[in-house]
């Protein structure tokens, strides 16, 4: 925390609040750590100064435009960042920074936040490199929710981007800087690169007069997730663009040639690429288009890999400079641009305890991008063939799963286990069709080829595990708690941590923290990742064992090597309760440490 150019000193009060430092600078303005002085709390608060068009007297701390011809776009600017904070006041979403207050002073305006404790996703990026699968999930799904929130009000964030997505120390992801990057539309005449986070913009944020919607976003979350599975930012839109116009080839590699092999799920590869696309028409045009794709089943589908051909579609209502700051209309203008019936879903956040079962890797192979819905018919017909078509796929996934062997007939039994093993077994169970879940429906796929795969090759643990975990996913608790035991006794560890994972959170059994949490520890010292975690917020949180934040943060240390999301603002938290001397001494346990065999 620094103290910037232009920004209020430490020590300097106003309206309640004392200044205690600077978090950030941008475009826009300036954000404050800042105390307020009644109850004692720490806050945020963004000041709108925008740099390259106004000053601070530092005489009289008032804010005034560089010279007369910046007046009319700066009022025009501070009316934007008042109407859209006055709006923010009154939402309220948990992934969604809460705005607290909203006041005037110095010439200018500030909107005072919630102070989020924790690490921004850049830093843990930074730190990381890449996130696993697991982990992109608990952050994506939950922020796709707040999101949608967002657009659906009317606005739209414009500057998504790794440092401005926060993981609280209880894991759960929150999305900042709200009322300050929207206003780009608005600044015609200025260098728009100062306005913008290279290689997370879209194109079309480069210039004010095109349109931006909910696309304009889905391609800055896009561009986040690209660099959290393959470690690095994207390339710069309009680089892109202009490689575009000389008939070159696009120099963003799609995400498949630039991960890790094997480390990511189709469905998760094809969605970022999509959202990626160059041209705002070919990328999702709502949330729910785009995490759809998120939810797709792991299978080939009939479209071909890329966006959707070009082709005539129904006017899309764009968003002007005054819409997108006035936040007058109840629903947003972009709402029916997304697929009709689309599961809206707000998928939970682990708490302190430990997280889902462990799931081993799979193969996962390369699939197609979701079509964008041709232009609508008429709304008679639509319901006609809306019911019929949901009547088809009921019956097509209802004999999917009733007759799961069959699907296997004719493949190895060991290559369909783990295919269909591998699939996310997602806890939030999303619905296509109402009361069938493709999470599901993989599962009973996977145990149907792995009970196969075991009758054959019944030396091969992977092979038991993954057709208990099916069964642990459909909540065969008995059937899956008696292989579990049986892998465990023989020293499989990802056996005994879900083993203790169902004793700690009592599925099947009455729930047993103390015994769930000495399981933990068995398979934690044997060097599984998910038992490490697990143990760690036993020790955090006193479930199961006494609390020691020294375990705590040993555990947490060798559990983010896997889990950087979880465990980094669990390790921050515990910094600042731990002297010293005493983190130094476990940092030196930990180069010593090795798993017990």
């Amino acid at each position: 925390m620094t103290q910037q150019l232009h920004a209020l000193p430490p020590g300097y009060e106003i309206e309640g609040y004392r200044i205690e430092g600077t978090l950030g600078t941008g475009g826009f303005g300036v954000t404050y750590l800042a105390r307020e002085v009644s109850l004692d709390r720490l806050v945020a608060i963004k000041e709108y100064l925008p740099a390259e068009i106004a000053v601070r007297d530092t005489r009289h701390s008032t804010v005034h435009p560089i010279d007369d011809d910046d007046v009319e776009t700066f009022e025009w600017g501070l009316e934007r960042f008042r109407g859209e904070a006055l709006t923010l006041v009154s939402f309220r979403h948990a992934n969604i920074v809460a705005v607290l207050r909203f006041f005037e002073a110095n010439g200018t305006a500030y909107m005072v936040m919630d102070y989020e404790e924790g690490s921004s996703l850049g830093d843990i990026l930074r730190e990381a490199g890449t996130l696993p699968e697991h982990e992109i999930h608990e952050i994506l799904f939950p922020l796709l929710d707040g999101l949608d929130r967002v657009h659906r009000a009317g606005f739209l964030h414009r500057d998504i981007k790794p440092d401005n997505i926060y993981i609280r120390a209880d894991g759960s992801p929150v999305l900042l800087d709200f009322g300050a990057a929207r206003l780009a539309v608005g600044l015609k005449g200025q260098h728009m690169t100062g306005l913008v986070t290279v290689g997370y913009a879209p194109p079309e944020q480069y210039d004010s007069g095109s349109p931006q919607g909910p696309w304009t976003d889905i391609y800055a979350f896009g561009a986040t997730l690209y660099h959290a599975v393959t470690g690095t930012v994207p390339i710069e839109s309009t680089a892109r663009v202009g490689a575009l116009a000389r008939r070159e080839p696009d120099p963003l590699a799609p995400v498949e040639e630039r991960a890790a092999p094997e480390a990511y799920g189709p469905p998760l590869v094809h969605a970022i690429d999509w959202s990626l696309t160059i041209l705002g028409d070919d990328r999702p045009r709502s949330v729910a288009a785009w995490r759809a794709a998120f939810r797709a089943p792991d299978r080939a589908r009939a479209a071909p890999v890329g966006p959707a051909p070009r082709r005539k579609r129904r006017r899309e209502p764009t968003v002007t400079p005054r819409e997108a700051g006035e936040g007058q209309r109840p629903d947003a203008p972009w709402e029916e641009a997304g697929p009709k019936g689309a599961t809206l879903l707000a998928d939970g956040i682990p708490d302190d305890g430990p997280g889902e079962p462990a799931a081993d890797a799979g193969t996962p192979t390369r699939r197609d991008l979701p079509r964008e819905p041709a232009e609508a018919p008429p709304p008679a017909a639509r319901h006609r063939s809306g019911r019929l078509a949901r009547v088809a796929v009921t019956l097509v996934v209802l004999a999917m799963v009733a007759f799961g062997v069959n699907l296997v007939l004719g493949q190895d039994p060991v290559e369909a286990c783990d295919r269909h093993a591998a699939h996310p077994f997602d806890p939030a169970k999303p619905a296509s069709v109402p009361g069938i879940k493709f999470a599901d429906i993989e599962a009973e796929k996977a145990i149907a080829a792995c009970a196969e795969a075991a009758r054959k090759r019944p030396a091969v643990d992977r092979l038991r595990f993954n057709h208990a975990r099916a069964l642990h996913k459909l909540q065969r608790y008995d059937e899956a708690r008696a292989i579990y035991q049986a892998l465990a006794a023989g020293g499989y560890v990802f056996a005994e941590a879900n083993l203790a994972y169902m004793i700690f959170r009592g599925q099947g059994v009455p729930a047993d923290t103390e015994e769930g949490a000495r399981r933990f520890r068995i398979a934690a010292i044997k060097g599984n990742p998910d038992a490490q975690l697990g143990i760690a917020a036993s020790y955090m949180n006193g479930r199961g064992v006494e609390r020691d934040d020294a375990a705590a943060y040993f555990w947490y240390r060798l559990a983010s090597r896997f889990y950087p999301v979880a465990a980094k603002p669990r390790l921050e938290a515990l910094r600042r309760r731990l002297d010293p001397d005493r983190i130094s001494e476990i940092e030196r346990q930990l180069k010593e440490w090795k798993p017990v065999s």
